[in-house]
């Protein structure tokens, strides 16, 4: 499976894991002996991935701006995941 997929399937997870980094958010940890972890949710899904938090944000950028076409160019590897970022930026201007 392609970063790409892994990506996408991740983002899948993101309302999953912002409810429970917000359910953390705001809780004092100076009078707690064991700290509730603070919860990075671009870092969990790039470790559910298996890729950087860089990737998981362009892959979101790919499936917000990109149209089809693009989409499908890079799930089949013939563009690479900055490639088609880049296009999909330019697509917005």
């Amino acid at each position: 499976m392609s970063s790409y997929e892994r990506s996408k399937l991740a983002l899948e997870l993101k309302p999953l894991i912002a409810k429970k980094a917000k359910a953390n958010q705001g809780q004092r940890t100076d009078i707690l002996e064991i700290s509730p972890k603070c919860i990075d949710t671009r870092k969990e899904l790039s470790t559910v991935a298996g890729v950087s938090d860089n990737t998981i944000s362009k892959v979101e950028k790919i499936e917000k701006l990109a149209t089809l076409e693009i989409k499908q160019l890079v799930r089949s590897g013939d563009i690479t995941i900055n490639q088609a970022t880049k296009a999909a930026k330019h697509l917005k201007r």
